[in-house]
């Protein structure tokens, strides 16, 4: 095969000899072209990556260590599976699939004449590959029919002799033979494309795959479990290119950025725009908005004295090019965007938007769009389509054209065209750094905060600088938990965020310590963040400590275990004191994921070791025996609590002890065993002559679904007794059938109000096996009349769990009405995180923003996939109407909101209620110029 591949490798290593020049935007055609002298480049920043560990991992399973590593040396190192990119806009995915397409191009043609001549073999010290698999890189943005098509068009590109069927094509994949670099995962299409891709990479495992993409946030990861991640320039690797780049005014240009190099120049890409704007205009934006503003104009002013294009053309190419973005940014569904546009699509947007204002639209746009491509930001694609150099570019002509809108759009259509979408995130984020004033910059992150929290708490940072207080104050102002609040101030990247996160260190939040330390890393402030974090580690060296102690403790009570044994011939007073140590809490089972999965003996015999345990078995066989009632009581406790099931038959003889404190013992040690054994004797318990036995054994004996249990609890919810009628209602309810069901209604008539209370609990518990019984949903309506008002609020509480667990039912709903009942829940104000984990894993897409409202601790990272999966933030908006264009006089008023801000500088450390998902707004009659 290699023979074959010659020409086309040569061509790719002549096509991407200089790779680095993918960090910038090419020179213009017209214009002189500046060949570089050589190979070596400022652009070689020595860019890292690291890996990105799984989401959710076992509780027992040992992390993954992290690994920080070169991205060359990290994309060979896990190329031979399939591996996933992950990096901003701009931080230089795309240019390092390039360069390694060149160098693994070189190392191919180096192998194939190493096999070609058996005399000379390759040196040992050579840079090649572990692999000679041929490389080939796809633009997942140019995908119009199947990965394999733009496999094939790349291959042909480059060497148009190449003679080949689909068929040799799919057995080459099969064998393992190429090395597939797929660049844009985010920019696909279509969900369409996203489904054959990943059906792609499924049928050919073992061809070794890399797949860039953006943030996680954006275009999923096809299931790739081997995550790296673009990592930002250091400032040092920034200072350096800064200096490289521009030898006499490199010094100066980093004086002027000052502390805001770190947030304009951690991706290459904008790193080289900041360089190019302040070799021609000697200054610094104020923000990244403004930056790409002032890159646009200056280009349209580099090209004026060199390009032979007329007057008027140029006059109209910032409109056109926004106008054309943002046609762009609407695709066949409205949550997908096209980053490629038909010629001919592209000149008919030309023409639309010239009607009216030129002479001869139709010919003016076809002249004008040739000019652009020749000598602007657009060009020819691969594929003959028209797309933008970056599609960074392409969202800020998108955010311009927004920005000419904004004040004719109302509140309803903004958020729900624009602000719900995840397309027009970036988009927004450059168009508010571009908004004058402060008013309509407050405004749009208020309707984006009623959309999304997190979405809002971004934007919030992405304000001029002088309406961030005001924006962030929104943000402060929200009431939701410390823990949300913290994350969503980190989010906002502000100055502004500073002092309340301050605040809350000083106020020794440390409940929320690593919230607060990677907010406090999201602003800047390193230093704040590390101290946050040394005290962490001294807190987790005390929690040692303690360990260490208990253990300790545990040494202390085998001492006093062993030396009691010696002695209990001595007195009476010695054995009742032996069976109350061997009740200590510290020889019992603790909770946990394995509980029962270990014997119950498990902790007692760890802490007493295996023949100081056996002793003290036997001396509990014996205590069960002995005339002191109090010595069989506390020794049959601890039988229950430290024996196995080997133990119980040991118990089921003094199971009619003729004292009922003993009897009472017996019962609640037996109700702790596991085997089916019991049952009997705890049936048997619940007919006891004494009221206190009998509530003992209901309890004891829930524990157990069995036939026989269900019918002597059902008699025995006849008892006398209103405290032996409320454990026997209880343990019904845990029984999980439904012919116990008429007998938890009857018990809400009940005369005493604790049956009645545990009839309402026990009709929650058979709700979670019966979620759609509406005799449960109608029982528990009745119990809203109860005369005890703790009986209608729990009936309220039972309610809103069956709702909850209505919701969450995966194998008793389908996938449709899943999807449209959680998102559109709003009474949901709890989750079970594990629940919607599966959701996640089943690929069902609901996100809703109660969930992240009250479980952000688990579920912030679940929430941004399920977004990412649906493509916008909010369902009910998504869901809702759309909104007619209206055209508004000054006379006409529009619902606007008033918006509660809180002065930056004042975090409450407390948490507080939440009440919906509305939070901190009002809506008033406004003049609509507000």
């Amino acid at each position: 095969m290699s023979a074959d591949f010659q020409k086309y490798l040569q061509s790719v290593c002549n096509a991407y000899h200089y790779w680095w020049s993918l960090y910038t935007i090419t020179d213009v055609e017209g214009s002189k072209p500046v060949q570089p002298k050589s190979v070596a480049s400022p652009f070689d920043f020595g860019l890292m990556v690291q890996t990105v560990q799984p989401q959710q991992q076992e509780k027992r399973e040992t992390p993954e260590k992290t690994e920080r590593l070169p991205v060359q040396e990290g994309l060979r190192k896990y190329s031979e599976t399939h591996v996933l990119l992950v990096g901003r806009p701009g931080s230089g995915k795309s240019t390092a699939l390039a360069r390694l397409l060149l160098e693994e191009a070189e190392n191919s043609v180096i192998a194939s004449e190493a096999k070609r001549n058996v005399r000379q073999a390759c040196p040992k010290d050579s840079a090649i590959s572990p692999t000679t698999a041929t490389p080939i890189l796809v633009e997942l943005r140019q995908y119009n029919t199947s990965v394999l098509e733009l496999i094939q068009n790349f291959l042909l590109r480059h060497d148009p002799n190449l003679t080949f069927d689909s068929e040799t094509l799919k057995t080459w994949l099969r064998q393992g033979q190429f090395l597939l670099l797929l660049d844009g995962l985010n920019e696909l299409p279509n969900e369409d494309a996203r489904r054959e891709l990943k059906t792609f990479c499924q049928n050919y495992p073992h061809t070794p795959m890399i797949f860039t993409t953006r943030d996680l946030g954006v275009g999923g990861d096809l299931g790739i479990k081997k995550k790296l991640e673009m990592q930002p320039l250091t400032e040092e690797q920034m200072q350096e290119f800064v200096r490289a780049y521009l030898p006499e005014q490199g010094e100066e240009m980093l004086r002027r950025l000052g502390g805001r190099l770190r947030e304009f120049g951690q991706t290459p890409l904008l790193l080289w725009m900041l360089c190019e704007l302040f070799k021609i205009t000697g200054n610094v934006p104020p923000n990244l908005g403004l930056v790409f503003r002032c890159f646009a104009q200056s280009y349209d002013g580099k090209i004026k004295d060199d390009v032979p294009v007329s007057g008027e053309s140029r006059r109209w190419w910032q409109e056109l090019l926004q106008h054309l973005a943002f046609a762009m940014m609407q695709a066949e569904t409205p949550t997908e965007l096209r980053v490629t546009i038909e010629r001919q699509e592209a000149q008919a947007i030309f023409t639309k938007f010239l009607e009216g204002k030129v002479d001869y639209p139709a010919s003016r746009a076809r002249e004008w769009l040739e000019d652009l491509l020749k000598h602007h930001l657009i060009q020819i694609a691969s594929n003959q389509q028209i797309e933008f150099r970056h599609q960074l570019l392409q969202e800020y002509y998108a955010a311009e054209c927004l920005l000419q809108q904004l004040p004719k759009i109302s509140n309803e259509k903004l958020k729900r065209d624009y602000l719900n979408y995840l397309k027009w995130t970036e988009p927004l984020a450059l168009m508010l750094a571009l908004v004058d004033k402060e008013a309509q910059a407050v405004r749009v992150v208020q309707l984006a905060l009623n959309v999304d929290l997190m979405l809002g708490a971004r934007l919030a940072g992405e304000v001029k600088e002088e309406f961030q207080e005001k924006t962030v104050g929104l943000v402060l102002g929200l009431e939701v938990n410390q823990r949300l609040k913290i994350e969503l101030l980190g989010m906002t990247r502000s100055e502004q965020a500073r002092s309340p996160l301050q605040q809350a260190r000083d106020n020794r939040d440390y409940d929320n310590v690593y919230s607060l330390a990677e907010a406090l890393s999201c602003i800047g402030d390193d230093q704040l963040m590390s101290e946050l974090l040394e005290w962490e580690d001294k807190h987790t060296a005390e929690w040692n400590q303690a360990k260490f102690y208990e253990d300790y403790n545990n040494h202390i009570l085998c001492e006093r275990i062993a030396s009691e044994l010696e002695n209990i011939e001595s007195s009476d007073v010695v054995v009742l004191n032996l069976v109350k140590l061997l009740n200590d809490k510290n020889l019992i089972n603790k909770k946990g994921s394995d509980q029962y999965l270990k014997p119950r003996n498990y902790q007692a015999q760890a802490v007493l070791g295996e023949e100081l345990f056996n002793q003290t078995i036997s001396f509990l066989l014996k205590a069960l025996k002995h005339e002191d009632f109090r010595i069989r009581y506390h020794a049959a406790l601890a039988l229950g609590n430290i024996g196995s099931d080997a133990e119980a038959c040991a118990l089921f003889k003094i199971v009619e002890d003729e004292n009922y404190f003993v009897r009472s013992g017996v019962v609640e040690a037996l109700g702790r065993f596991r085997s089916y054994t019991v049952i009997t004797p705890l049936i048997k318990a619940l007919n006891d002559e004494k009221a206190f036995v009998r509530s003992r054994a209901a309890e004891a004996v829930s524990k157990f679904r069995d036939d026989k249990v269900i019918n002597a609890l059902i008699q025995a919810s006849k008892d006398e007794k209103f405290f032996v009628r409320s454990n026997v209602v209880k343990a019904l309810g845990k029984m999980h059938c439904k012919q116990v069901l008429e007998h938890l209604i009857k018990a809400l008539n009940d005369e005493n109000s604790d049956v009645r209370q545990s009839a309402v609990i026990a009709l929650g518990e058979l709700a979670e096996v019966n979620h759609s019984n509406q005799l449960i949903t109608d029982a528990l309506i009745s119990a809203l009349n109860d005369e005890e008002s703790s009986i209608c609020s729990s009936a309220i509480d039972v309610m809103k769990q069956i709702k909850k667990n209505r919701l969450i039912a995966l194998e008793q709903i389908k996938k449709n009405r899943l999807i449209n009942s959680v998102l559109y829940e709003e009474s949901l104000v709890s989750s079970n995180p594990v629940q919607v984990e599966e959701v996640v894993e089943s690929k069902f897409i609901p996100q809703m923003q109660n969930l992240l409202l009250v479980a952000i601790y688990e579920m912030k990272d679940l929430i941004l996939e399920i977004q990412e999966r649906c493509k916008f933030y909010n369902h009910k908006i998504f869901h809702s109407p759309p909104v007619e264009e209206e055209i508004k006089t000054k006379s006409e008023t529009s619902k606007s909101s008033t918006y509660i801000i809180q002065r930056v500088g004042n975090l409450n450390t407390g948490d507080v209620n939440i009440h919906g998902n509305q939070i901190g707004t009002q809506h008033n009659q406004l003049n609509n110029k507000d």
